[in-house]
């Protein structure tokens, strides 16, 4: 599970529930696989606690550097309970060796010599910025019928389009528009909602994110007038 700025509902999992969640797991004796690949691109304070904070050993911890040092660098780490950590490492070398050598010692050397934490505070900054900017836009730009979540963290918003209309109907004339977007059906695993739209604004500095959003409103509307 993704506890923390999940994706693509932004959402994050209270601190309350997680503790709540390890005990329960711990006492039926089910495992834990969380999934953290967000948790350090918080805009609103520090980020919530892992569940594998809760010190129970059926919580195995997943994170990656791909969120937070470079988008590319396909490098992540899993902990837990060490008994399991040696069978894990055994089927990741039976299914692929093992990730490129290269890279990790790129990683390892590139953390010995910059301030990584500083680092993740820039572009908490900076993404804060720019997910404030999108939902203003969203706000502004956006015909009514159309609602969305407000992440407090991670790179996307979830957005529901109004009554009627189908994302991937949309897809076409958005991408005309040089706008794109994640049609919302990939994520569910049954139920296959189709208004529903995954916005990301993390690559795109304010002034397009303004833009964008202004020429997604008038698919939308178009799609409306359509109807």
């Amino acid at each position: 599970m993704v506890s923390s700025f999940q994706n693509p509902r932004g959402t994050t999992l209270p601190q309350s529930r997680r503790i709540a969640l390890a005990e329960l797991a711990a006492r039926h004796g089910v495992a834990i696989l969380e999934d953290d690949p967000y948790g350090e691109l918080s805009f609103a304070g520090p980020p919530p606690r892992p569940i594998a904070a809760a010190g129970q050993d059926n919580v195995f911890y997943v994170s990656t550097f791909s969120k937070t040092l470079a988008p590319g660098l396909r490098i992540g780490w899993l902990w837990g309970d060490a008994s399991i950590m040696r069978k894990a490492t055994i089927c990741k070398q039976a299914a692929d060796l093992h990730t490129a050598t290269l890279s990790q010692r790129a990683t390892v050397a590139l953390l010995d010599r910059f301030d990584y934490a500083a680092h993740v505070a820039r572009i908490c900054a900076v993404y804060r910025e720019r997910c404030q900017t999108m939902l203003a836009a969203l706000a502004e730009h956006l015909p009514g019928g159309c609602r969305w979540i407000a992440p407090t963290g991670g790179m996307s918003v979830w957005l529901q389009l109004p009554a009627g209309l189908d994302a991937e109907t949309l897809f076409p004339g958005a991408i005309a528009r040089k706008v794109a977007f994640v049609p919302g059906v990939a994520f569910f695993v049954e139920d296959h909602r189709r208004d529903f739209v995954r916005l990301n604004f993390s690559n795109q500095p304010p002034a397009q994110i303004i833009e964008g959003m202004r020429r997604f409103g008038e698919v939308i509307a178009e799609g409306l007038a359509a109807l």
